[in-house]
């Protein structure tokens, strides 16, 4: 009786304090940061363009995190162009920022008919960025110490603003 009394105590002293880093550790996960870092126009025709879209993650957890997919709407200019699905499993080291490249696939004239096309289709050929608003909102699945958890994704940026980043960066490396 008093051995088992011993190993509760044991238990206790051991499953506490792990289940209280495992709550900081998800808590965590919910404010991982999601930051557009750049942008490349691969393609674009009068009828498509394809865009990657770089982003940094960054996971403030000191554990690592096992992303094992995401589901995100592109959102161009208001209009929903494109949903991004990946089954795509990264693992995101805790404490520091990783990269994640979402190719995104927009057939203009479905998505903006015959004369908004023709006018978003002009702001990419003449490289007028502030009038391209791109929205990303969804989630990403995964799980942190098999624990599994979804966090959200919701930013908003002009091309203009990625742009000025993507320079700034060049500079901070020169």
């Amino acid at each position: 009786m008093r051995g088992l009394k011993i190993f509760g105590i044991i238990a206790a002293l051991v499953l506490i304090p792990g289940a209280i880093f495992v709550g900081i550790g998800v808590r965590l996960l919910s404010k991982i940061n999601f930051k557009v870092k750049s942008f490349k126009v691969k393609s674009l025709d009068a009828q498509y363009i394809n865009i990657d879209l770089v982003l940094d993650v960054i996971n403030p957890s000191k554990l690592d995190v096992k992303i094992d997919g995401y589901n995100i709407n592109v959102f161009l200019n208001g209009i929903k162009v494109a949903n991004l699905i990946s089954i795509y499993k990264k693992t995101l080291k805790g404490e520091e920022t990783s990269l994640l490249t979402l190719p995104i696939a927009i057939d203009f004239k479905k998505s903006f008919g015959q004369i908004l096309s023709k006018e978003i289709i002009g702001y990419f050929l003449t490289r007028n960025y502030e009038k391209i608003v791109i929205r990303l909102s969804g989630n990403f699945k995964g799980e942190i110490l098999k624990i599994p958890i979804s966090t959200k994704i919701d930013i908003t940026y002009t091309l203009a603003e990625i742009e000025k980043l993507m320079e700034e960066s060049k500079k901070q490396i020169t």
